[in-house]
């Protein structure tokens, strides 16, 4: 077998503690190396058929500071139920804003989210609220929670449903999204072969 250089082995060692496939990032913590020498050591162990690499592409989701502000105080459809509902479910509009401390210039916004989430009835000729249901927490406010608590999470790793609220939140500007793409690296058979084998430096 055509000997391998300290890095190279240095990365097939690696590869082999872990079970599967596994990111350069990751390798790159494991061996102690530069991003640089991994990925160099990396072609080197490809183009001699011991390790196969893939690309996997990630769509990662973090709260815009809009976001991170509502985050911390809700949003403001949520604020202003939750003063209609100290109210004792039903009062004015304005009554409704001034308890939740809103600014007037979101109370077109609010109105409309709080419609489509069905929490209230709104009688437009008396200005007037009414809580028509149960106030439940919906998968936008789940994300927005989610991501309050961790600085990025994956998209593709989230369900149906929070990928759905995602694209609604960034309708609204309170999330934003970044692509990454990772290399992956799996051994092959001849590279696990090579792994369990003293593999001289050269």
């Amino acid at each position: 077998m055509v000997g391998l250089r300290e890095n190279e082995i240095k990365t097939l060692s690696a590869l082999a503690k872990f079970i599967g496939d596994v990111s350069v990032e990751r390798l790159v913590k494991k061996t102690g190396l530069s991003d640089s020498a991994v990925m160099r050591a990396v072609m080197v162990l490809q183009e001699k058929g011991l390790v196969s690499v893939t690309e996997k592409r990630w769509t990662l989701a973090r709260l815009s500071s809009e976001g991170k502000a509502y985050a911390e105080q809700g949003l403001p459809e949520r604020r202003l139920m939750t003063a209609l509902k100290d109210l004792g479910g039903s009062a004015t509009l304005s009554e409704v804003v001034e308890k939740a401390g809103l600014d007037k210039s979101l109370v077109p916004i609010m109105l409309g989210w709080v419609r489509t989430k069905k929490w209230a009835d709104f009688e437009s000729h008396a200005r007037r609220l009414q809580i028509k249901g149960e106030l439940v927490e919906g998968a936008d406010e789940q994300l927005i929670a989610l991501l309050k608590s961790s600085a990025d999470v994956s998209l593709e790793d989230l369900s149906v449903e929070l990928q759905d609220a995602s694209k609604l939140l960034r309708g609204r500007k309170l999330v934003l999204v970044d692509e990454k793409t990772d290399r992956i690296v799996e051994l092959t058979d001849a590279g696990r072969a090579a792994a369990r084998k003293r593999v001289r430096a050269t």
